[in-house]
């Protein structure tokens, strides 16, 4: 098993290291669930403010970026055929390559 790891530099400067294997995919799960949940409710609700102010929050969840790359890199039937920009992820350090690019363009947009 490779032990492909991405350095990603975060709020404080500081840069952390994001092994794929040893991510805890239940509570990655856990987490995007319950602010999907909470999405869900404030809209039931009317509370639209709240909906935009959570739907931004899941934008920038670290665990929802994460179980995107899953998703199309592992669990998805087309994981194995490239997307519409001709990329196709095979292996560990190229689904790091895509979760650090994804965390760098948060960082360039704010």
């Amino acid at each position: 098993m490779q032990n492909a790891n991405v350095t990603i530099k975060t709020d404080n400067n500081n840069f952390e290291k994001i092994y794929w294997h040893a991510i805890n995919w239940q509570e990655v799960n856990k987490k995007v669930n319950n602010l999907r949940r909470r999405i869900y409710r404030a809209s039931a609700n009317g509370n639209m403010k709240l909906v935009r102010s959570l739907q931004k929050l899941m934008l920038k969840s670290r665990s929802n970026k994460l179980l995107a790359i899953r998703r199309i890199t592992q669990i998805n039937r087309g994981r194995r055929s490239p997307g519409i920009d001709k990329i196709f992820f095979k292996t560990i350090y190229q689904k790091n390559y895509r979760t650090c690019t994804l965390f760098i363009k948060r960082k360039e947009r704010n």
